[in-house]
């Protein structure tokens, strides 16, 4: 039977956290955890955390984000999602990395699925230095693919585009 809604959470420690092929810890470890909410009528939302470190001075820095999003079928084979997810930094310096970013995407059996994300307010990655670039755009592309292998097992791809030209 159906239940009414879904609440997941994650922890992990990956040797180094990579966003988008962009080291966010410097090629060091990382803590992260997370918590996850899904209704049956498509809506999630939640958070998720992990130590950063941007090499910036600051040291150790933490990442937090919040996501909502709504997820529906179109057939039984093709779904869509869209969402909004809010990045927060914090003990990094006052650095202003903070961001938001709108995204959304089509899947075909759930096994390929093509992404796409707009932030209106990037500097993270700015030439220019933190703090002195700020409400900029970025874009990214990416196509996923998921085969299962076992009941357990799954094999994953994916490539993607980080357009920062703004930036």
């Amino acid at each position: 039977s159906a239940r009414a809604a879904d609440v997941g959470a994650s922890v992990a420690i990956p040797t180094d956290y990579i966003y988008r092929g962009l080291s966010q810890t410097a090629g060091q470890p990382a803590a992260q955890a997370g918590v996850q909410f899904h209704s049956s009528s498509g809506w999630n939302a939640g958070m998720w955390g992990s130590s950063v470190d941007f090499q910036n001075g600051a040291g150790l820095a933490y990442e937090l984000d919040l996501h909502a999003g709504y997820s529906w079928s179109l057939t039984p084979d093709w779904s869509m999602s869209i969402g909004y997810v809010h990045y927060a930094y914090f003990d990094d310096n006052d650095a202003g990395y903070d961001y938001d970013e709108v995204n959304a995407s089509i899947s075909f059996q759930q096994r390929a699925t093509a992404s796409i994300a707009w932030s209106p307010n990037t500097s993270k990655h700015s030439d220019w230095g933190f703090g002195f670039v700020a409400d900029k755009q970025a874009l990214a592309y990416e196509l996923s693919l998921l085969q299962p292998l076992h009941e357990r097992w799954s094999l994953c791809a994916g490539v993607g585009y980080y357009d920062l030209r703004d930036l």
